[in-house]
């Protein structure tokens, strides 16, 4: 009886011993992905005059796809809107943070974002992100703002 007894004891702290041993071997690896945000400008625009007994002319440019550039020479009264669309590479939905309107001296803006989310482009069958920019020229004179869009991650 004292054999198995010792025997029992023995196996047991040879099986300790064992597992002690495959533990401190053993490895866990975890791969953790994450996703990223990446709105730009779509190429695409119109620009529409909404007062046409005021003459002016507004041109829009892309310096690239984060920098839409508004050039123009408008006369006071003036008013005109920029539609524009705002796409996303990134691979999680995004967005658009809400924003007051940008200031500028002599000009008034006015923008208009729809308060919804920007799914990744891959999801969206060339859909956009409609975007509306209005524009009232108040005053003779060179002006120039600047307008930032701020996204963030889109949580449901």
């Amino acid at each position: 009886m004292s054999t198995i007894i010792i025997t029992t004891i023995v196996m047991i702290n040879l099986a300790g011993i064992s597992y002690a041993y495959w533990n401190n071997g053993l490895d866990m690896k975890t791969l953790v992905y994450t996703g990223n945000i990446e709105p730009y400008f779509k190429d695409d625009y119109e620009i529409k005059g909404s007062n046409d007994k005021v003459e002016g002319q507004i041109t829009v440019n892309f310096k690239d796809e984060y920098t839409m550039k508004i050039e123009g020479t408008v006369n006071p009264g003036y008013e005109g809107e920029v539609y524009y669309g705002i796409g996303n590479r990134g691979t999680i939905p995004v967005k658009c943070k809400p924003v007051s309107d940008p200031t500028c001296e002599g000009v008034s803006l006015t923008v208009n974002q729809p308060d919804q989310d920007l799914d990744p482009d891959e999801n969206r069958n060339n859909s956009k992100y409609e975007c509306k920019l209005k524009i009232n020229a108040n005053n003779i004179g060179k002006n120039k703002f600047k307008y930032q869009l701020t996204f963030d991650q889109w949580n449901q």
